[in-house]
């Protein structure tokens, strides 16, 4: 957990925020001003958040995600999407991911598209450049290799993925983060604050 206290104090905080870096935990307290938690992992979001809702199952949960785009591009996968989204299934809660600013983490639609095939390609042929002598061969090889601007396209890309990243890369900066994340999660605490006071109304009403 970030923001100190232990559990007293996150049994105070209006809602459970689980995100999987510690230094993404420290940039989200920071601008929701309670403590969060901090998974470590993105396969323990869901482990994590399910221990969360159980010991407080009235209060909603965020899941602050990462958006793995870099991984998404080079290896068909994004963990970290998918993890949050899927923590948040489980226990009825909303995930969060970020969003920064234009062309910050997008592969520019002018270069030819990088798949996990084309990567794969490109990783082999720069090892097997390095011990090749065969000038034929090399010359082979390095039409397997992508192009500098598409490796400096992924190289930026892989720069932004997380909350802290938002804070600390992007344009957006941590104001960024707090309209992203303070926003989002105030209004939600409120919707849940007012449905419970219409429920109550409705029991008075009994």
């Amino acid at each position: 957990m970030w923001g100190g206290g232990g559990f007293p104090s996150l049994s105070n905080a209006p809602a459970p925020a689980l995100q999987e870096g510690y230094a993404t935990a420290a940039t989200n307290a920071e601008a929701l001003r309670f403590p969060t938690v901090v998974a470590f992992d993105a396969g323990n979001l869901s482990a994590v958040a399910e221990a969360l809702h159980a010991k407080w199952p009235d209060k909603p949960m965020f899941i602050l995600g990462d958006n793995d785009r870099y991984q998404e591009i080079t290896q068909g996968t994004n963990p970290g999407k998918s993890k949050a989204q899927e923590a948040a299934r489980r226990v009825g809660g909303k995930a969060i991911l970020p969003v920064f600013a234009p062309g910050e983490a997008d592969y520019p639609a002018s270069l030819a598209p990088v798949t996990p095939q084309s990567y794969r390609a490109h990783l082999h042929a720069t090892r097997a450049l390095e011990t090749s002598t065969d000038s034929d061969r090399k010359a082979e090889l390095e039409k397997a290799l992508l192009s500098k601007e598409q490796q400096a396209a992924l190289a930026r890309i892989k720069r932004y993925t997380d909350f802290n990243d938002l804070a600390t890369q992007s344009r957006l900066g941590r104001e960024g983060v707090k309209r992203q994340v303070k926003i989002t999660i105030n209004k939600a605490i409120e919707e849940v604050y007012q449905q419970r006071q219409r429920r109550t109304r409705r029991a008075a009403h009994i």
